[in-house]
């Protein structure tokens, strides 16, 4: 939200107009493929069970790990974005 109220076009009914140089200013990570597999992996467990309407919250929160990693945030910086989040967790997936 913060990227798009402050860097583009507000235009009617509450629509934004956003450019491609302003798409490429956005902070996308890579990472290697072995991370890339276990992601996709996860993702499609997850689409299994919610299909079948069982609780996925376990295999969501390893991605979230997995992403404050590849974006090397600290504890600190992962903690703003989910509070729960406790040290012993998030050195887990390190």
């Amino acid at each position: 939200w913060w990227f798009i109220s402050s860097q583009t076009i507000s235009i009617q009914q509450g629509y934004s107009r956003i450019y491609i140089y302003q798409v490429e200013k956005l902070p996308i990570r890579t990472t290697d493929d072995k991370t890339k597999k276990h992601i996709e992996s996860l993702t499609d467990k997850i689409t299994v069970l919610k299909k079948q309407g069982k609780a996925s919250a376990e295999l969501e929160k390893e991605i979230d790990m997995l992403v404050y990693h590849i974006y090397q945030l600290a504890y600190e910086e992962a903690k703003i974005i989910d509070h729960e989040l406790n040290e012993e967790e998030f050195e887990k997936y390190k």
